[in-house]
């Protein structure tokens, strides 16, 4: 509670991973949570919540201890960010366990031929693990072909869910950015039930464009029937979860806790879904300013998920020995292993 853990490290030759910040400028850490409380806890108000990148970068030196006690000060510098790469992937373990790994929901046609590809293996797995911390989020529908292997029977979703009603503030900006937004994300679609789900909300723009104004509308009245085929197997699923499991990631982790053979392990998830769909403003190709345009029923039923985000089943704090190993995973197929 005393330290910031350093939990990847690239460019930073001085750095390692399992090393920690006990100071920025000669203030310890627990001083600097006082003075920047609200910064830290936009995510909830434990340690483990709090996000330090903007408060790091208001500060010029740092004070390091490394894994044996010994510690050392540096100036903060800023570096180029590693070039991200998404991850769809499926392996199995020595114990027969799937292990699927999602770091976005921004490629559906990715997704679906990781399915496609492995379906008889999904089909006679006993246990499965998804794992979704530090997933980036992307679109509702890249999950929906998944959904079939959450639920083990005909579902239709609208009878699990009632948080169906959403308010869209709509004014003319917003419906341009928005529909090019859309148009330019189903040119990258092939599957029918993704293009058929995206269309969904378009037809609700169209209906609304012009009103300025919030518009409440039921997601339940525009998208009648969300049914899902359902399957057997695997008939034990773990989502693995965390607070970097955000946007898109949160409403899969939401919409698989639905299921009664699901299982959700780890740490809440961000909680960034009371406010969504984002618009995305730019200028001259420099500059973009990104803003919700959406805000979600449960907030006035006591639901919203800010500060807490979707809560696991089986919580696992956070502590020291993550750097070091998986513990999230160890004890996943543990826990798997013992049913």
């Amino acid at each position: 509670k005393d330290k910031l853990y350093i939990t990847y490290a690239s460019k930073e030759a001085r750095l390692q991973q399992g090393m920690a910040l006990i100071a920025l400028d000669g203030t310890p850490i627990l001083e600097l949570v006082d003075r920047h409380k609200r910064e830290l806890q936009l995510r909830g108000d434990t340690a483990e919540r709090e996000i330090w990148e903007s408060v790091i970068l208001k500060y010029n030196n740092c004070t390091v201890i490394d894994k044996i006690g010994r510690t050392f000060e540096m100036n903060s510098a800023l570096y180029d960010a590693d070039e991200y790469v998404p991850e769809y992937s499926l392996k199995i373990n020595d114990d027969g366990i799937l292990i699927m790994k999602l770091t976005d929901f921004n490629n559906t046609d990715a997704i679906i031929k990781l399915l496609s590809e492995n379906q008889e293996l999904l089909e006679i797995s006993k246990n499965l693990i998804i794992d979704v911390r530090l997933n980036k989020g992307g679109s509702d529908s890249a999950f929906m072909k998944l959904l079939r292997y959450i639920f083990p029977r005909e579902t239709n979703l609208n009878d699990l869910d009632d948080g169906s009603i959403m308010q869209l503030y709509m004014s003319e900006r917003n419906y341009k950015l928005r529909m090019d937004s859309f148009t330019q994300y189903l040119q990258s679609l092939s599957d029918p039930a993704a293009i058929s789900f995206m269309n969904t909300f378009i037809r609700e723009l169209e209906k609304h464009k012009d009103i300025i104004g919030l518009v409440e509308i039921d997601l339940k009245d525009a998208i009648p029937d969300m049914i899902i085929k359902g399957q057997k197997n695997p008939e034990n699923i773990v989502v693995l979860a965390d607070l970097y499991c955000g946007s898109s990631g949160d409403a899969f982790v939401e919409t698989a806790a639905l299921s009664d053979k699901v299982t959700i392990i780890g740490r809440g998830t961000a909680g960034i879904t009371d406010y969504s769909n984002l618009a995305v403003q730019e200028w001259s190709n420099t500059f973009a300013l990104m803003y919700p345009t959406s805000r979600s029923g449960k907030i006035d039923s006591g639901k919203g998920l800010a500060g807490k985000g979707i809560q696991p089943d089986i919580y696992i704090p956070w502590t020291s020995e993550h750097t070091e190993r998986d513990i999230d995973l160890e004890k996943t197929i543990e826990y798997l292993l013992s049913k």
